[in-house]
């Protein structure tokens, strides 16, 4: 009698969003699935950065934004800024999905003064994610140095 094998190979869920159009019940969705692996999804979340205030500014009724949030306090996330935004989310995926790694990742416009654009949260359960990522994210900074912006590299 064959038993299916439970598998180790990762699986990635990437939500590049304009700003405020997925809802935090999918990211829920995507982070309480489990399948025969031990590991759960590994999200890619894109937080903006560089456009942000002038995105929610721009809203008439902050109401529209609690189904992104996915709580009433978005008041309280709006007014942080850049970093503490992202360590906000970081704080959700650990306490809310128990993700044992996050680590939100600044990416940079070199031609913008370098400033951030956005952040990529990256929640894992896999000890070896971080490590990863930070070398991949290291060898796009290192291409970045050399004339081509992370902005350009990922618009390709």
């Amino acid at each position: 009698m064959l038993r299916e094998a439970p598998t180790q190979l990762p699986c990635f869920c990437l939500i590049d969003q304009r700003t405020f159009e997925c809802n935090w019940e999918t990211v829920k969705t995507v982070a309480e699935y489990k399948s025969a692996s031990e590991f759960k999804i590994e999200i890619f979340y894109f937080l903006a950065q560089r456009w942000f205030d002038r995105a929610w500014q721009s809203r008439r009724d902050l109401s529209t934004l609690v189904p992104w949030w996915g709580r009433d306090d978005v008041q309280k996330f709006l007014e942080q800024r850049g970093v503490d935004r992202a360590r906000l989310l970081l704080q959700r995926f650990i306490g809310e999905f128990g993700y044992k790694y996050v680590t939100p990742w600044s990416i940079h416009d070199r031609g913008n003064q370098g400033r951030t654009m956005f952040y990529m949260i990256h929640a894992s359960d896999h000890p070896r994610a971080t490590r990863l990522m930070s070398e991949a994210y290291n060898a796009v900074n290192r291409i970045g140095s050399g004339g081509m912006s992370q902005i350009e590299l990922f618009c390709k």
